[in-house]
């Protein structure tokens, strides 16, 4: 399913560093930044650096890394 929703949203990558996620996407990704901005405006554990990469800190999260960012791409595809 994280792969799947990865391809649909036109993810370049993602990448764990320690306790963060970064996610990129390609630049005709068919999320719009406004669904960014809502999202992180919402939660403590995001922000999204000027090179547009959203950085996750997956350990505030007791599900783990894999279902963080699971659950933050299906926010973004309107699933979530």
């Amino acid at each position: 399913l994280l792969k799947a929703l990865a391809e649909k949203s036109l993810v370049a990558s993602i990448e764990r560093r320690g306790e963060r996620v970064a996610i990129r996407w390609h630049d005709d990704t068919p999320v719009k930044p406004e669904q960014l901005v809502k999202l992180i405006r919402a939660r403590k554990d995001m922000r999204l650096d000027p090179a547009g990469t959203l950085w996750i800190e997956w350990k505030r999260q007791p599900q783990g890394v894999v279902q963080a960012v699971r659950n933050v791409l299906l926010q973004l595809d309107g699933r979530g």
